[in-house]
């Protein structure tokens, strides 16, 4: 009779560091698992307020590029008459829309307020305006979050 290649004894702890190897490798990655989810948790409340902020921002410059479509005439003289220092009531007047400067309270708190910022242009012929969008918004922790949305808008005039 052939005699095994291990003898009983020794094939029978071989089980035991077997089975102490792989409960060491579920333990190492079950604690890296654990560590991660839980570094996680602490950042996924405030980034879904900062995307809410964002796309509030973004709604916001939405209104505002459709009321300047709408009615480039009053905002490109006011703003005019406010850089040469003349009267800054007209376009004080403009920006004091109640759609432009938002206050929302549930279910989410954001206050939004929008301003416009006339770029270097060429009288009658380009009209170049930033809307800024300033939005301020409370995170689940109770900190104060302020966020900028700004977007510039080229206008020329061509002849038809």
């Amino acid at each position: 009779m052939k005699k095994p290649f291990f003898p009983k004894n020794l094939r029978q702890g071989m089980a035991l560091v077997v089975v102490l190897a792989l409960s060491a490798a579920i333990f190492i990655l079950g604690s890296a698992f654990l560590t991660s989810i839980r570094n996680q948790g602490t950042v996924n409340p405030n980034m879904l307020s900062i995307v809410q902020a964002d796309l509030f921002g973004q709604g916001m410059t939405q209104i505002a590029m459709l009321k300047l479509k709408e009615v480039p005439g009053p905002l490109y003289y006011a703003s005019i008459a406010k850089a040469k220092g003349v009267s800054a009531t007209y376009y004080t007047t403009y920006i004091s829309d109640t759609m432009l400067n938002q206050n929302i309270t549930s279910p989410v708190s954001l206050k939004a307020t929008t301003d416009y910022q006339l770029l270097s242009s060429q009288m009658y012929n380009e009209m170049n305006f930033s809307i800024i969008v300033l939005v301020e918004t409370t995170l689940p922790n109770g900190t104060k979050l302020n966020r900028r949305v700004e977007h510039i808008i080229e206008g020329k005039r061509t002849k038809i």
